[in-house]
């Protein structure tokens, strides 16, 4: 019997690239997966590692970063634009705490396969909302699992969905695994990104989660 092929939970979009877009994806030292270690290199075992899945054009991780100099932040996509974007502002602005991988992040989880990040942070994963797309969703039992293995011990997870069918996908994963919700505030949520404000304007219903390991 054949192995079934593995479904990605994402579609590499090119899109045009400009040209700071260009500069600073010559900056990206990552442009392969490597071993958990060699990825992990250069950061103080005493400090604090925060992971952005799927970065987008980069606002909230940029912007964490600014304001927690002393914590390290990881973030992985595989938006070239985006990758070109946050890494021209890493340039521009001399930020020295941000680390840029591109790949799949199943794949770059597995690398690790060690407890490292404190947190794990998913904004407006792609919610696939076509009923034939669902299987591509990317916050799955599996994929609960493959982060269990990479949060270190009192970690957190934040997630947050305007999609209801996502949402309620997403709390049937957590429901039998090995972590505490957390009660949120939804109306507290603000993030200054320009996904975030676009949809605010249509007050959408947005779902915030937060997991403790």
């Amino acid at each position: 019997m054949k192995n079934q092929p593995l479904i990605k939970s994402f579609v590499r979009r090119h899109g045009r690239i400009s040209a700071r877009q260009k500069t600073g994806l010559q900056h990206l030292k990552h442009t392969s997966l490597m071993q958990g270690d060699e990825l992990l290199s250069g950061i103080a075992k005493d400090r604090s590692i925060i992971c952005e899945v799927g970065f987008g054009m980069g606002d909230w991780l940029l912007q964490e970063a600014k304001k927690h100099p002393k914590d390290f932040y990881i973030g992985i996509d595989v938006y070239r634009p985006g990758i070109g974007s946050v890494l021209s502002s890493v340039h521009e602005l001399e930020i020295e705490n941000i680390r840029v991988i591109e790949g799949d992040v199943v794949e770059v989880f597995h690398q690790i396969n060690r407890p490292v990040f404190s947190k794990v942070v998913l904004l407006f994963p792609d919610p696939w909302p076509k009923a034939r797309q669902s299987k591509r969703r990317l916050i799955n039992p599996e994929f609960i699992a493959r982060i269990e293995t990479v949060l270190c011990p009192n970690g957190m997870i934040s997630i947050v969905t305007d999609s209801q069918s996502y949402s309620e996908q997403i709390q049937d994963a957590f429901s039998n695994a090995n972590f505490c919700s957390l009660d949120i505030n939804q109306h507290t949520l603000h993030l200054n990104t320009k996904y975030f404000k676009k949809f605010q304007s249509k007050r959408p219903f947005i779902h915030l989660y937060k997991w403790l390991s």
